[in-house]
């Protein structure tokens, strides 16, 4: 049975050990979970026979070699360690900005070249308290936003290729089927007033009167039901004569008819609320899902630490809460449609397959209505929860940060732009002079001669890059094949002016703090970014501005250049370079609005007087 010792060499338990054995598999669920706090530094040894060899450690899909293998005094076995990275002369904790559960895999190749997985059992990785107060603001503000940002943010749309045909996401079918409710409360009445029947035929015994006439099956069915025959003295009640005394009926089966609901144009109505019915209760199961029942549970570690299930916590309650309080009363609803048809127009079965609109239906509104919107819904749109699921999967505080950028920069062009600029579904606009602003996340900038440049816009120009290798650094050529062959900026603003010219305005969101944004970030991107991306006809520079954005709560704004010569300054420079904050918890407090602002004034993007003045308060 392999074991994993981890051992602390930095942080609060300096000098423990925690032990994990394979395969022993222990429950998230369970409150004594093992645990590491995100800023305490470990090392990792793994003890193999001699016959295996290990190929890495894999933790948050994030493989890591070994640092050193030594071998047993007997020659059986060998231990394999992994020692952090040194940062300013001390070890740098691994799992820095990581929170959540999570697992250790080993990867190993057994004595006959068979490479197989050794998995360890689950811990939690705690927060510290300023990680856990960020985490929770930006969740806060994730999750009181429309799904038109997450979507976005998060590729969950059927032009990035995130949902497969017949997809839909669930706010938008709740939406639908909200819509559908309220057009069946209002027509279900109107159509039971005058229903579509068909007159059937029945029997039924009843009292006689004298202007019945009796058919033959009036007169047979006397023939076996001669008690009820009284003498009477009236002939004109007489129905027999019988040895000169007349006998009267009063009671006699006689046909009547009927109007018969129970026929096909509504039995597709029933049926159609039933599949309503089920709908709404696959939505409910999957918000369910996703956690809005979920308990909260104390995982304080000291003073200085949080556990990632009371954050998440809050987060799902308030995404999930009210979508699933409306699947709630959908269901209500719909029940109540229910008992209404069958109280007013009972069937024996329901049909729920694609109707087929018959004479009838054509000639009533009320149901050829109805009929239109089943007809609709049988596309049968089916939820896709992928966007909850990337939500949910989030195992990173920087992963975090760059959608929670995402989405201000997204916020605040749709506040400076007015709603008629906006083109539909997405977040592109078209100023009064015709400019085109469109905002894209993560775009690839392929490198030269790759296969995916050759009808791009934009090339990604470097010729070489720095690499390791054996824990050196070296240096080579930039690749021309392969899915890494491209620089991707978290956020772009790209610009198309009237005559037809290409600009870009990149952002680049970084977890980490000012010093080591404006210094090394801003610097680093410079070369990778403004230097290393060009039009791909002319070689001419695209880049009008670049911004390291990162967390802080004094929301300062840093320009590298001297205030005249910045990008609201009288003789802007471009391309603008400089770094600003973010405050999670106050988004109203930073400079974000106002430094984009300017920068697509700086691109020549023209506002109407209104967003004028409030992308310069």
């Amino acid at each position: 049975m392999q074991e994993l010792v981890i051992k602390f060499i930095g942080g609060q338990r300096i000098g423990d050990t925690l032990t994990l054995t394979a395969n022993n598999i222990q429950s998230s669920q369970n409150d004594s979970l093992p645990y590491i706090c995100e800023d305490e530094a470990v090392t990792f040894e793994l003890c193999l026979p001699a016959a295996t060899n290990c190929i890495n450690l894999t933790v948050y899909d994030v493989e890591f070699p070994y640092s050193d293998s030594v071998l047993s005094d007997d020659g059986k076995f060998v231990t394999y360690s992994w020692q952090p990275k040194l940062q300013y002369g001390k070890p740098e904790p691994l799992f820095l900005n990581y929170f959540g559960v999570t697992e250790i895999c080993a990867e190993v190749e057994d004595s006959n070249g068979e490479n197989r997985v050794i998995s360890f059992p689950e811990f939690e990785v705690l927060a510290n308290k300023l990680s856990a107060k960020r985490v929770d603001d930006m969740l806060t503000y994730l999750s009181n936003l429309s799904d038109e940002y997450l979507l976005s943010a998060f590729h969950v749309t059927k032009k990035s290729g995130g949902m497969d045909k017949g997809d839909e996401q669930p706010e938008i079918i709740l939406d639908k089927l909200e819509q559908i409710s309220n057009f069946l409360e209002q027509v279900i009445p109107v159509l039971c007033r005058s229903p579509i029947t068909k007159l059937n035929t029945d029997y039924e015994v009843r009292q006689t009167s004298i202007d019945d006439c009796l058919d033959d099956r009036a007169v047979s069915w006397l023939c076996g039901n001669l008690s009820v025959l009284e003498p009477t003295d009236n002939i004109d009640e007489a129905v027999i004569q019988h040895q000169g005394v007349h006998y009267r009926a009063p009671i006699v089966e006689m046909p009547i008819l009927k109007e018969e609901t129970d026929i096909y144009e509504n039995k597709v109505i029933h049926g159609f609320i039933e599949t309503l019915c089920v709908d709404i209760d696959i939505l409910t199961k999957g918000y369910i899902e996703y956690g809005a029942n979920s308990t909260e549970r104390t995982r304080y570690k000291g003073n200085h630490y949080r556990s990632f299930f009371n954050i998440m916590h809050k987060f799902k309650y308030h995404l999930v809460e009210p979508k699933l309080k409306r699947c709630m009363a959908l269901s209500e609803r719909m029940y109540r449609i229910k008992h209404y048809l069958n109280k007013l127009l009972p069937i024996s079965y329901s049909v729920r397959e694609m109707p087929h609109v018959t004479p009838k239906v054509r000639t009533n509104r009320p149901y050829f209505d109805v009929f239109y919107k089943i007809t609709q819904w049988n596309e049968k749109l089916k939820p896709n929860w992928l966007l909850y699921d990337n939500l949910m999967g989030i195992k990173s505080i920087p992963i975090l940060f760059e959608h929670y950028t995402y989405c201000r920069v997204a916020e605040t062009l749709t506040k400076v732009f007015p709603v008629s600029s906006r083109a539909k579904n997405s977040f592109a606009f078209t100023d009064v002079n015709g400019n085109n602003v469109k905002l894209v996340k993560e775009p690839s900038y392929w490198t030269v001669e790759h296969k995916n440049s050759k009808d791009a816009d934009f090339v990604n120009t470097e010729g070489w890059t720095e690499y390791n290798e054996n824990h050196k650094k070296e240096l080579r050529k930039r690749g021309r094949k392969g899915v890494n062959a491209r620089r991707a900026p978290d956020i772009v603003i790209e610009l198309v002016k009237p005559n037809g010219m290409k600009r870009l305005i990149i952002m680049d969101a970084k977890y980490t703090y000012a010093v080591k944004a404006f210094s090394t970030y801003l610097p680093e991107l410079t070369m990778k970014y403004v230097h290393g991306i060009h039009s791909v006809n002319t070689g001419d520079s695209v880049i009008d501005s670049l911004t390291i954005i990162y967390p802080d709560d004094s929301g300062n704004l840093h320009r590298f250049h001297h205030d005249d010569y910045a990008f609201d300054g009288s003789t802007p420079a471009k391309p603008a370079l400089q770094t600003v904050s973010l405050v999670p918890a106050l988004e109203n407090s930073d400079e974000l609005s106002y430094m984009v602002g300017k920068l697509l004034t700086l691109s020549g993007v023209v506002f109407v007087r209104t967003n004028v003045i409030s992308i310069a308060s």
